[in-house]
């Protein structure tokens, strides 16, 4: 939107350079933008799969017939994970931000390719325990969007967590990400989304909105941003189209046919209905027929509308715990993810176990030699040194007088008198 607004014939120089300034302060300079955003979604998927590969082939050079899942199972098992961060956050009644920020720690985490130097990221699934590092992604989230808890036990009480094992895996999740711990959601563009869709409604309508359905709006678009964080629409769109994607789609699909709903309240919806498209249009698609930029952009921008809805949609469906097909899909891949990590632990234990071995064995040579030169030293046929002996120093003897003497040296008179 501020893109948009910058592009505006309207604009004057001097709002230019104020909304560049903005911009500079804002989403764009940020290591969100810079770090974490991706062009496509083939370059991310890798970016996951890679450590992935890596560790799969290490286990099958060991255990050639061992099950390995796939990689859909793989992202499927991703995403479940980032579906419970977000019902934990809800059983806790933390704001939507903290989930939010939760679940893209929880991402970036299995991204990070800053050790290696190369398109390779060091953690996977298999070898990172998913169900700790969870509870560690709401635990530092909570830190880092001010909204504490009593202490890691609040929240490990209820997730099952050793709460040692969430503490000691903090710095670990702080340099997954390389310590880029401020995230940018979409929660805030929403919000002037809606009231400025608000002022376009009473703009073409000639009345306020309804606050009734503003709050529905609201609680509803803080619901579906949410959820939409179990697909990585965060970690390919900015957070304004994500927000304005949101917003179109809940506006458009107000159910006029519910069952508890009035005549009158029946022709809002349809109204406030109409109004998403007569939004999008004035909003983004009010520029001259001749003008062919400013078409590309607007066709490019609907497109992306377009694929940030049906990425939230799809992802949200595969991991539908209403559905039974969904439930058993996720409970398998879970179950091969979590059996090839025990296979990866017995494994890596082993090779501790034999790096020790090695390590005592090539201590042992180092000792008999040690043994084997005391032994030489007390041989009988070789001449011994013989030590000079030093004199003993001297003791300093120091007359202590008796008490009776310095009384006497003191009053001499009253010792004779004693003395009578």
């Amino acid at each position: 939107f501020l893109s948009f607004l910058m592009t505006s014939d309207k604009t004057s120089d001097g709002s230019k350079a104020e909304l560049d300034e903005l911009s500079r302060l804002g989403f764009a300079d940020s290591t969100q933008r810079k770090h974490w955003l991706f062009s496509n979604e083939e370059t991310l998927h890798q970016r996951f799969l890679s450590s992935f590969a890596v560790h799969t082939k290490k286990i099958k050079e060991i255990v050639p017939n061992v099950k390995v899942p796939s990689n859909e199972e793989y992202f499927l098992s991703l995403s479940y994970f980032c579906k419970e961060i977000i019902e934990i956050c809800r059983k806790f009644s933390f704001p939507p931000y903290v989930s939010c920020t939760a679940v893209t720690y929880f991402k970036r985490f299995f991204l990070n390719n800053s050790s290696s130097g190369s398109n390779k990221s060091k953690w996977s699934l298999i070898n990172m325990d998913g169900m700790a590092l969870k509870d560690t992604c709401i635990y530092l989230a909570t830190k880092t969007e001010q909204c504490l808890i009593p202490n890691v036990q609040h929240l490990t009480n209820f997730t099952k967590v050793p709460p040692q094992q969430v503490i000691d895996g903090e710095l670990l999740l702080m340099d997954g990400i390389n310590f880029h711990l401020k995230v940018w959601s979409p929660l805030r563009p929403f919000r002037s989304f809606v009231a400025d869709f608000k002022s376009v409604y009473k703009q073409k309508q000639k009345q306020a909105f309804s606050e009734r359905y503003e709050r529905q709006i609201n609680s509803l678009g803080q619901a579906l941003i949410q959820d939409s964080y179990i697909s990585n629409v965060c970690l390919l769109y900015t957070p304004s189209q994500i927000a304005l994607a949101c917003l179109l789609l809940i506006v458009s699909s107000i159910d006029q046919n519910a069952s508890n709903v009035t005549p009158q309240q029946q022709s809002e919806m349809g109204v406030i209905k109409q109004m998403s498209i007569a939004y999008f249009k004035q909003r983004f698609g009010n520029h001259d027929d001749n003008d062919k930029v400013k078409q590309a952009r607007f066709v490019t921008l609907k497109q992306t509308i377009q694929d940030v809805q049906k990425m939230m949609l799809d992802a949200m469906k595969l991991v539908n715990d209403n559905e039974t097909e969904s439930k058993h899909r996720t409970k398998n891949a879970n179950t091969k993810v979590w059996n090839l990590r025990a296979l990866y632990v017995k494994i890596e234990k082993k090779a501790k176990q034999k790096l020790e071995s090695k390590k005592l064995v090539l201590s042992k040579p180092a000792a008999e030699t040690q043994q084997q030169e005391g032994k030489a030293s007390s041989d009988p046929t070789k001449p011994v040194q013989q030590t000079v002996p030093q004199p003993r120093p001297k003791k300093i003897k120091l007359k202590i007088r008796s008490k009776r003497k310095l009384e006497a040296d003191d009053n001499p008179t009253a010792i004779k008198k004693q003395k009578i």
